[in-house]
């Protein structure tokens, strides 16, 4: 493999943008609390093992909790807290 084969390809090219269903195969259930479940996962797009947080309910004021503490959390770097890959809503 040459330096050429491993360089970053060009910011003209498209990326694909599954939806939710797509790009996640959701597994089992790991923890559950009053807000969300979070489940294991693969992560087709990227080949790699991650895990799904998912509300329970989509009342707009949770929603909007959840959203809130994903993007706080995700500004944050400690071995102690699960660092934030992606955040969006599916259609459910």
């Amino acid at each position: 493999m040459t330096l050429g084969e491993l360089a970053v390809p060009p910011a003209t090219v498209e990326l694909p943008t599954p939806s939710f269903a797509e790009r996640y195969q959701l597994g089992a259930e790991l923890a559950q609390g009053g807000l969300a479940i979070i489940r294991a996962a693969h992560d087709v797009v990227l080949d790699r093992r991650v895990a799904v947080k998912q509300l329970r309910d989509r009342d707009p004021g949770l929603t909007a909790r959840f959203l809130r503490e994903a993007r706080l959390t995700s500004r944050l770097i400690h071995p102690g807290i699960v660092p934030i890959y992606d955040l969006g809503l599916d259609a459910e």
